[in-house]
């Protein structure tokens, strides 16, 4: 597989992260591949008092910088370029937005993560992403 800018969605699932074990054995063919990885955060849609939004935005960015760390863990053994990010907004069109704006060549992503009833009502991430992608899209069981 040739790709010279790989995107994975990384969500701290047991999914998330072979997509992202599956990303960096694709990006080790090719040294001048980018490994682009995102974790992407987003408030639950309620109503918050003011106190409870900006605690609630703390709590969800610090578990994105551990997702981070843990990606950065992962991959530090590979000599390609990398990138990671902390994207807030819904999963799947946030992911979309900027496979779109890096200009990706494939997204990597698992087909299962951590959004549990959640994804009943709404479909899955995974499932958007594919439908939605301006690149293609590599699904890891």
């Amino acid at each position: 597989m040739n790709t010279s800018k790989l995107l994975v969605a990384y969500d701290g699932s047991e999914t998330s992260k072979k997509a992202l074990l599956k990303a960096k054995e694709i990006a080790e063919q090719n040294n001048e591949t980018t490994l682009l990885v995102v974790t992407v955060w987003d408030l639950p849609n309620a109503s918050y008092e003011a106190h409870n939004y900006q605690y609630l935005t703390e709590i969800y960015q610090k578990e994105a910088e551990e997702k981070i760390k843990a990606i950065e863990e992962l991959i530090h053994d590979l000599p390609n370029e990398k990138e990671t990010a902390i994207l807030k907004g819904p999963a799947a069109s946030t992911i979309i937005e900027f496979a779109e704006n890096k200009d990706v060549d494939l997204i990597v992503l698992g087909n299962r993560g951590l959004g549990g009833i959640k994804r009943f009502f709404l479909g899955s991430v995974s499932f958007h992403v594919v439908q939605k992608a301006p690149c293609d899209v590599f699904v890891v069981k």
